[in-house]
């Protein structure tokens, strides 16, 4: 057989001349993030309830909505590995930015839970003191984004992660910090969308995120030297302002981006006009465009070089898109087959509760592709395409136990 012949077969066959995860090289919880590519997962969200809760739909809280360890167990039989769990952070919102005995026992059920599904996890904090669940909404209110105008709450953002540090350190499954869940400040307060200008008028302020980061980096370090601690960009951790973070000084870094666009295909609902691939205005500059792999790939571009820039990994933690646009399939598949060629690690939004209240399904991937499923299905586009992917995992808690 000719070597190009041979070549050609690799590539067909999807291994190219791209590095495998392998157990016998990974001796740290850093190694799974970076080199091969050995974490593919999804997202898991609660928020605590609040006056005006459907507790029907997310149930009596105090957090919510609950998950099993039999749905766990569903996602790591679909594949995945690790779950990033999106969480409120374990102290409180208001002051005195004190300890959430609740948040607390809640995170420590899910970690235990993911454990018993042999999953790795990331806890992520999408809330936290000076800030709330609405932040991420157009509906937010004063006291949703106050920790970007209040020292006192970015002070207790520290002692929070210090506190978690401690706390979840010797927890084997436990293989990131991410220290906050998409900082938004730019846009939701102050309605700024591109690092240039941001940083002309706010680069010394409390609205820029990354001094408060490195506050909270150090701060960890002093509990837990070898977890590592994913940090996002600001602009909701938008790939385009990725290259915005400064090089961090721990060197147990994982660089994080969350990816939806276009944002006018991933989340269209009612008349579904646009279809992938197809033609549209991907890149809202007024003219269609053809949106495809190739456009993917420019768009996500900031990713890849990134990683080659720094030399240090970039996971995609969240992506994703509403199940029933049409070509929602290939959009995931062409998703996956970058992030392989580009070995960076992802997790898909959202792995959904399987709590018999909840009353939407919008990015319930067990629901298929078809827009009127009135319950779960199997074999779907989706899942096939979502398996596909997350049957390359190698690495799991029960196969790396006793390394750290």
């Amino acid at each position: 057989m000719s070597k190009c012949l041979a070549s050609l077969i690799l590539v067909v066959a999807g291994f190219s001349s791209l590095e495998a995860c392998e157990l016998k090289k990974i001796e740290s919880k850093y190694d799974l993030w970076r080199g091969a590519l050995c974490l593919r997962g999804a997202n898991i969200w609660q928020k605590r309830l609040e006056p005006g809760d459907d507790t029907a739909a997310i149930g009596v809280g105090p957090l919510g909505p609950p998950y099993s360890v039999a749905g766990l167990r569903q996602l790591a039989q679909w594949g995945a590995n690790f779950i990033n769990i999106s969480h409120p952070g374990i102290f409180s919102q208001g002051r005195p930015y004190a300890l959430d005995a609740a948040a607390k026992d809640n995170l420590d059920l899910l970690i235990a839970m993911a454990a018993e599904a042999d999953l790795f996890v990331v806890i992520g904090f999408r809330t936290g003191p000076g800030r709330g669940e609405k932040a991420f909404t157009d509906q937010g209110g004063k006291q949703d984004h106050l920790v970007w105008k209040n020292k006192k709450a970015q002070d207790a953002w520290v002692r929070m992660w210090q506190q978690t540090a401690k706390l979840y350190k010797n927890h084997p499954n436990v293989i990131g910090y991410e220290l906050m869940v998409e900082p938004n400040s730019n846009g939701a307060l102050l309605n700024i969308y591109e690092p240039d200008p941001f940083f002309a008028k706010y680069k010394d302020t409390l609205y820029n995120w990354y001094p408060l980061a490195e506050r909270i980096v150090s701060a960890v370090r002093e509990e837990d030297p070898m977890t590592p601690i994913l940090v996002g960009g600001m602009n909701w951790s938008s790939v385009n302002w990725l290259d915005s973070i400064p090089e961090m000084t721990d060197s147990r870094i994982v660089y994080v981006a969350h990816q939806y666009e276009p944002f006018v295909y991933t989340h269209q609902k009612g008349t579904l006009t646009r279809q992938y691939p197809g033609f549209f205005d991907g890149d809202y500059d007024g003219v269609a465009d053809l949106v495809n792999k190739s456009f993917l790939a420019t768009l996500m571009d900031p990713v890849k070089h990134f990683k080659e820039r720094r030399g240090a990994p970039v996971t995609v933690n969240e992506f994703g898109l509403i199940r029933y646009e049409p070509g929602a399939d290939q959009f995931l598949k062409d998703h996956f087959e970058l992030f392989e060629e580009w070995q960076v690690s992802s997790a898909i939004w959202i792995w959904e509760s399987d709590f018999k209240g909840i009353d939407w399904n919008e990015f319930n991937f067990r629901y298929g592709s078809e827009l009127s499923a009135p319950s779960e299905v199997t074999n779907s586009p989706l899942e096939k395409v979502i398996r596909g992917a997350w049957a390359k995992n190698a690495a799991r808690p029960s196969l790396v136990k006793g390394k750290w």
